[in-house]
């Protein structure tokens, strides 16, 4: 059972604690206020960036499906590589323009050849997507996508 003391010592503790805090949230406060504020250095962005990472990515018009679609009523299978039974993913890198259209379209993997000519070739033919943006801007932007060849049975 506690007594009186133990009473009184423990909203003594609480009122100590209490007024801690307060006198440390008024400083903080004040100190925040006294302080200068960072200066941002604006920097003037360089038109011609390409950027990796952005706040909205460039999309195909119409979203995946879509995307799926174009790419399995454009893409010819090597008959090559259908003869001989190779499949694989390929690899590629472009770069999405303010205009939505694709440049510097590469080939990063590819199980062979024809198949990284494929893939240049299909995407060479792709309709404008949606840029990206970036701080209420339209970017360029760099955009990896892999483009999968399966032979179906």
């Amino acid at each position: 059972m506690t007594t009186n003391n133990q009473l009184k010592r423990i909203a003594f503790l609480k009122y100590g604690l209490l007024v801690m805090a307060m006198v440390t949230m008024l400083f903080s406060a004040s100190a925040q206020t006294l302080l200068p504020l960072p200066q941002q250095k604006r920097v003037s962005e360089d038109p011609n960036r390409i950027y990796d990472v952005v706040e909205q990515l460039p999309h195909f018009p119409g979203g995946m499906s879509i995307l799926m679609r174009f790419l399995s009523k454009n893409i010819r299978y090597p008959a090559a590589d259908r003869e001989q039974n190779i499949q694989g993913k390929v690899v590629t890198t472009f770069v999405v323009e303010r205009d939505g259209s694709l440049t510097d379209i590469k080939v990063l993997r590819s199980p062979t050849n024809a198949m990284r000519d494929e893939a240049i070739r299909v995407l060479s033919l792709s309709p404008k997507w949606v840029p990206a943006w970036q701080n209420g801007k339209i970017v360029r932007a760099q955009y990896t996508m892999p483009i999968t060849f399966t032979i179906s049975k």
